[in-house]
C-alpha cells in the first residue's frame, strides 16, 4: 500500500520536474526561488522518496 503511494507521488514529482525544465526563467513560478533552486529542491525529494520506496522493498 505504501509503496504504490511512495511509486505514485515518485512519478508525479517526476512529471512536475519535466514542467518545471520546459518553463523560462523569468516565468511568474520562478517569482521567489530561481529555476535551477526549484529543480534541485525537486530533485532532492525524488532521491528520498525513492531511496524510501527501495528501503521498502528490500525490508
Amino acid at each position: 500500500m505504501k509503496e504504490d503511494r511512495l511509486k505514485k507521488m515518485i512519478k508525479a514529482l517526476y512529471l512536475l520536474r519535466e514542467i518545471l525544465k520546459q518553463k523560462r526563467e523569468d516565468d511568474r513560478a520562478f517569482k521567489y526561488k530561481s529555476k535551477l533552486k526549484v529543480l534541485t529542491e525537486v530533485d532532492e525529494i525524488i532521491d528520498r522518496s525513492l531511496e524510501d520506496f527501495y528501503s521498502l522493498r528490500i525490508n
